[in-house]
């Protein structure tokens, strides 16, 4: 039975639905982790998922150092091989599997484990990006590569790769630089789409190596006072239980559907924030107006003391002697003036002096 299995699985890597889809060749420093990106059609959605090694002698979805993850909604899965050895360097392919059914998906891997540096590398394999923003990743060559081809490629699909060799090319969004110098090759994707969320290969040669580019909407950070303080108040950094560190979900309940000392602290806390700029504003403004005032009385006060020293400058009045001047009567008039009792008055002249 084993016989049989085995024959089955090598007739189904040689004639898969999908054809002969090549062999991707990679180099990986020994205790290095890389991800290995199976593409598969979606009626292998429901299929279970799988990693063999030499033509299917051995396959496993999950074990010591290696993990399969599916994602339906990509039409992928992956495999991760943590901390690589020597003893891991073979020939692997990805293979999907209900009943007595199983098929080889996408191409097969030629993975070689080496003590050094691998003669083709990427800086970082998870590169995230927004929407309308850009991502750049760099590919790593060695010396001896740099005058041969360098390609960029989706999914490792021959349609979809854009290839130079110690220049800058462009088309469309998608932008490649060599350095020659730094052995270097940027690529840059510009004006990003969530369609443009996938799985890339870096090639130089016969080499190739997977990244994995994550497009996400732009984030919206809430700036009021309730979340940043209930977060940073309710994360705590050890737990004296070993419990995870991470916030619990009661930790992100608003404030305000809490009680105790807590609302209490956060209540004061945010008055003062409001408060104390207000107080200080008024305060500065009190000064003002009370210096102002100050120098008005002040300009006041001088006016007025000026005015009373140009009193002193008004004319002067000088004033005469008035007398009254009674004419002696004659005996022969005395009897007319006693009738008449009537004296003459002479008066003086108010005479104004101006200085």
């Amino acid at each position: 039975m084993i016989v049989g299995f085995f024959f089955i699985s090598v007739i189904a890597v040689l004639s898969g639905t999908n054809g002969e889809k090549g062999r991707i060749k990679i180099t990986v420093q020994e205790e290095e982790n890389v991800i290995i990106p199976c593409p598969y059609d979606n009626k292998y959605t429901d299929y279970q998922k799988q990693w063999c090694r030499e033509l299917m002698a051995s396959c496993i979805s999950e074990g010591d150092g290696l993990s399969v993850t599916d994602s339906p909604d990509q039409g992928v899965f992956t495999v991760t091989m943590r901390s690589l050895q020597r003893h891991d360097t073979g020939l692997y392919s990805c293979v999907v599997q209900a009943g007595g059914e199983i098929r080889a998906v996408g191409n097969s891997y030629s993975i070689t484990v080496i003590n050094g540096t691998p003669d083709l590398s990427v800086r970082d394999i998870m590169v995230n990006g927004e929407v309308g923003g850009t991502v750049t990743v760099q590919c790593l060559y060695s010396d001896k590569d740099k005058y041969t081809r360098k390609t960029w490629c989706r999914r490792n699909t021959e349609k979809s790769c854009l290839q130079t060799w110690s220049r800058t090319f462009d088309r469309d969004r998608t932008k490649l630089h060599v350095n020659n110098v730094q052995r270097i090759m940027t690529v840059t994707l510009s004006r990003l789409e969530m369609k443009d969320t996938d799985w890339y290969w870096c090639g130089v040669g016969d080499l190739n190596f997977p990244v994995h580019i994550t497009v996400s909407h732009q984030t919206q950070t809430t700036r009021g006072p309730t979340t940043l303080i209930t977060v940073t108040t309710n994360m705590p950094t050890t737990s004296p239980t070993g419990s995870s560190a991470f916030p619990s979900s009661t930790d992100l309940i608003p404030t305000g559907a809490r009680n105790g000392t807590h609302a209490q602290r956060f209540t004061s806390v945010s008055l003062l924030k409001i408060l104390l700029p207000s107080c200080g504003f008024l305060l500065v403004l009190l000064l003002v107006v009370m210096g102002t005032w100050k120098l008005w009385q002040m300009r006041k006060r001088r006016t007025r003391k000026g005015n009373r020293m140009d009193t002193h400058h008004d004319d002067e009045v000088t004033y005469s002697t008035v007398v009254i001047k009674a004419n002696r009567p004659s005996k022969a008039s005395k009897e007319r003036q006693l009738n008449d009792s009537g004296d003459e008055v002479t008066y003086s002249s108010l005479v104004i002096q101006h200085k």
